[in-house]
């Protein structure tokens, strides 16, 4: 018996499944016959929200699709209201990926863009493009916990989104640039910027201050396995440096070649590694922060391994950093949980000291050139800080030595100390005294003929440890930046005595980079190789150091002050003296308008006295009675007596030299 009731509704099930198939090829049709129609509403949506929202007007003459997924775009133009034009295009023409199209990604398979002109303008706070990087206001900051960010996982979908939008192919032709930020003015011709096939390559002409130089780029791009070779260089050039730098930042930088590559990209343990290779060739930077003199570097090359995990990232203890023939190898990590934490290590294994040396980059260390040595040497760093225990924050810095010795000084005789040498007092850079250091100078004081009171209030003020440390004292340093760290701002120094000296009788008193950087390294020299005693060194430092107005050495600040001789200075004249060494300039700020030292002091000569007491230097009578009370006399009082308005035109120089 024919079952009826099962053939209808096999009938009707096939007809809904056939219904069913043909809405999208229905939704298809009507998409493609109205595809111009939503386009255009779509696009002038969008085009008035950015005109509402980022008050900036876009233009163009024609929008329409071409082919199946092709798009082409005539005369775009971007300009925000009121401002000069950002963008002109005469034409852009793409093609959209249709497989991601799908699922809602929009992913251009295909671009090609002519005859582009990008006009930048800049002038003191106004500028025509600013609101491409504006940034969206929260609503409720509270809703986003940054905490919670897995940054291995941000990382690899980062760098996945960066691989996958690169078009298969890319046709770029005739874009100029014309960028004029302040006094600043570039102009970037680029003929030609081509991708296919994985291969980038690009030229550019940029011209900055009648100074013209042709960039070219090379690059191989591997989307599958997100590999990337990366190349920069010029045209043989040697005066090219990048745009902007000199004009906008005063920061000279050229090269030869700079390149870059991504070799592997993926995950392991729970972190997410970046690894590849970098280098650059004859590297020239010349910014008066640095150097007063061009820095350049011959070689440098990186094999570096980046690390991303759940909450930090860094650079792995892997990394290898070559600096002309010195290896270098550094670790850098940041964590943001359970609480922030930053740490630093550079170790420089052991390697022969002319090698060291040598391969320092040319004016950083202009004083140590030419220097020669015996043995081995290498360096050793470590840091670590966790911001909810700044206290508790580790540091250590040391050389790493193998029967280490030096033949020849170099540039700088770092043995002049030993013997009486000229010395020169510079105020901003311009020499305002010159002396002799040593007995032909009648203010010249040995240091057997000063106070003791006096040579032990510097110490326990200006450098407690200093007959005890090698040039550098890692437990001050902690300490400071601790404190600094704390109170979020420069608050405390770690400098010692020798690095004072060493800054003062070697190097120019340009706060510059290279400077800090010569002068750690000289300290270390003249310490560890016990080029200069102790004793001596001391002996200078109180000989030449600054201790009022014009006022150099400890010999003529006694005179200056109290009229007398260096060893007859009170315990209180020597706290007092050891308190004004800071600024030395200004010592009559501590003076009310009586002439007496103010309230403030008191603290100052009771905090100096108590750990005088602890050394045992003085007695717990002398401790007790020490009070902020001395009596200037000679110049200095006259000092005091300068009109009202001369003080505020000194405190206006403080104000400035202390910013």
């Amino acid at each position: 018996m024919i079952d009826f009731k099962n053939i209808i509704q096999n009938i009707k099930w096939k007809k809904w499944l056939l219904v069913a198939s043909l809405i999208p090829i229905v939704l298809i049709i009507l998409f493609f016959a109205f595809r111009n129609i939503i386009l255009h509403n779509l696009v002038a949506y969008k085009l008035e929200s950015i005109r509402i929202n980022k008050k900036v007007i876009v233009n163009y003459s024609e929008i329409d699709f071409d082919g199946i997924s092709g798009i082409k775009l005539k005369q775009l133009s971007v300009k925000p209201i009121a401002q000069a034009e950002l963008i002109n295009s005469q034409e852009i023409y793409f093609h959209i990926k249709l497989l991601p199209l799908l699922i809602g990604n929009i992913r251009i398979d295909d671009l090609e863009i002519n005859e582009t002109k990008i006009n930048i303008v800049k002038k003191d706070s106004i500028n025509n493009y600013s609101f491409l990087i504006r940034k969206k206001r929260r609503q409720n900051s509270d809703t986003l916990n940054t905490n919670q960010i897995n940054i291995a996982e941000t990382a690899d979908h980062l760098l996945d989104n960066v691989f996958d939008n690169i078009p298969n192919l890319i046709a770029i032709n005739n874009t100029t640039i014309s960028a004029s930020l302040d006094s600043a003015q570039v102009n970037w011709q680029i003929p030609t910027i081509h991708l296919d096939n994985g291969h980038l390559q690009s030229t550019a002409k940029i011209t900055e201050n009648a100074l013209t130089v042709n960039w070219v780029v090379d690059a191989q791009i591997n989307k599958s396995n997100r590999r990337l070779k990366f190349k920069l260089y010029h045209d043989k050039n040697h005066n090219a440096s990048l745009p902007f730098l000199v004009s906008k930042f005063n920061l000279k930088c050229a090269f030869d070649t700079l390149s870059m590559s991504i070799n592997e990209a993926d995950f392991e343990d729970d972190k997410f590694y970046i690894s590849g290779n970098a280098s650059i060739n004859n590297l020239v930077a010349n910014h008066w922060r640095i150097s007063p003199s061009d820095v350049t570097i011959k070689n440098a090359s990186l094999e570096y391994k980046l690390f991303f995990a759940e909450a930090g990232l860094g650079i792995d203890s892997s990394t290898i950093c070559m600096l002309n023939d010195i290896k270098i190898k550094p670790y850098i990590a940041y964590h943001t949980r359970p609480s922030k934490t930053f740490a630093l290590d550079i170790k420089i294994p052991k390697c022969d000291g002319n090698y060291f040396f040598n391969s320092l980059p040319n004016g950083l260390f202009s004083s140590l050139e030419g220097i020669k040595t015996r043995g081995e040497l290498g360096y050793d760093l470590h840091f670590y800080l966790d911001s909810k225990q700044p206290d508790s924050l580790q540091f250590s810095s040391s050389f790493l030595t193998d029967k280490f010795s030096i033949v020849n000084y170099g540039q700088a005789n770092l043995s002049k100390m030993n013997d009486e040498f000229l010395y020169t007092a510079y105020e901003k850079d311009i020499p305002v005294a010159t002396f002799p250091v040593g007995l032909s100078n009648p203010d010249f004081t040995p240091l057997s003929e000063v106070s003791p009171y006096l040579k032990n209030s510097i110490l326990v003020s200006e450098d407690g440890d200093f007959f005890w440390h090698k040039g550098f004292n890692e437990n001050a340093f902690r300490k400071s930046i601790a404190t600094n760290f704390k109170e979020r701002k420069f608050k405390r120094g770690g400098s010692t005595i020798s690095m004072q000296l060493v800054k003062n009788v070697f190097l120019t008193r340009k706060k510059t980079i290279a400077r800090k950087l010569e002068e750690a390294l000289i300290v270390w020299l003249i310490e560890n190789n016990r080029i200069t005693s102790k004793d001596r060194m001391f002996e200078v430092y109180l000989n030449v150091i600054e201790w009022g107005p014009g006022v150099y050495g400890v010999g003529e600040a006694s005179r200056y002050y109290f009229n007398k001789h260096a060893n007859q200075l009170t315990l209180g004249e020597s706290i007092f003296l050891a308190m004004i060494i800071p600024r030395p300039k200004y010592f009559y700020w501590h003076f009310d308008d009586a002439g007496k030292l103010k309230k403030g002091a008191d603290g100052y000569f009771k905090l100096v006295a108590g750990k005088l007491l602890r050394r045992e230097i003085i007695s717990e009578e002398e401790k007790d009675n020490i009070k902020a009370e001395i009596d200037l006399v000679g110049i200095a009082k006259e000092k005091l007596k300068i009109k009202a308005d001369t003080l505020v035109s000194d405190s206006l120089l403080l104000l400035n030299e202390i910013e």
